[in-house]
């Protein structure tokens, strides 16, 4: 199915903007829990930064993986897997007991996270006309704001009433929001009409992307993607230790 009207890519940007918007919340929502876990759980400050580094680790085994699987198997499916992953992850995590169980699905939901966020654009950027393409794209990374505003929402109000249990479950709500897109999204038309023998091995893919002709790009695009990570990260760090001093 190609997303050529213009409302048919109205429909697609809000469908994709609300995965991106899902993403953010979860992460944003996350230096609060860390704060609240400190509290109740006695957290060092390495047990802290653990919680926040595991994550970041599975967000890029997640795009390494999620986006090879993407080509092979479909920008749909791939999304509706990814976002399982994290929402699952994430409701699973609230009845964590101690740090480990905790580690281990916060690795789980960061590879959803990653996973969710190259597939959705790259759906995006091929259903659109290429005039259209930036534009589109760039209003789709606004969603990823719109999600910091919920996570601070959810923090303000929900955790110091409810507790950090409650915040995580709320994130596990998007994986409801699968049921729709498995009826009301479609795939990527560049994808669709691709031929079989015309989809790349995993390892070819790989080896594409850091072939003569891309690697510049390549190299770029992850160190702007390192850059913007790391900006997020100190700010992250700087809301988990305002968030510890309040609790």
């Amino acid at each position: 199915m190609s997303m050529t009207g213009s409302q048919s890519e109205r429909k697609l940007l809000g469908v994709a903007g609300l995965a991106w918007l899902f993403d953010a919340m979860d992460v944003g929502m996350l230096s609060f829990i860390i704060a609240a876990l400190a509290v109740d759980w006695h957290l060092s400050e390495v047990q802290m930064g653990w919680i926040g580094s595991i994550s970041s680790i599975g967000m890029a085994v997640g795009a390494f993986i999620f986006g090879l699987f993407a080509d092979r198997f479909g920008r749909k499916l791939v999304l509706i897997l990814t976002i399982l992953v994290f929402s699952l992850g994430s409701g699973f995590s609230a009845f964590a007991t101690g740090i480990s169980a905790f580690l281990i699905l916060r690795f789980f939901v960061g590879m959803g996270l990653g996973g969710e966020l190259p597939v959705a654009s790259t759906l995006v950027s091929e259903s659109v006309a290429v005039d259209k393409r930036g534009r589109i794209v760039v209003l789709l990374e606004s969603f990823w704001a719109g999600g910091w505003l919920v996570a601070a929402l959810i923090s303000y109000f929900i955790i110091p009433q409810f507790g950090w249990r409650l915040a995580l479950i709320i994130g596990a709500l998007p994986a409801l929001y699968t049921v729709y897109l498995r009826w009301k999204m479609p795939d990527s038309a560049k994808y669709l009409t691709q031929k079989p023998e015309e989809k790349s091995g995993l390892l070819k893919n790989i080896a594409n992307v850091w072939s003569k002709a891309h690697a510049r790009k390549t190299a770029m695009l992850w160190i702007l993607w390192f850059c913007v990570v790391f900006l997020l990260r100190d700010v992250f760090m700087a809301a988990e230790c305002d968030g510890t001093e309040r609790v």
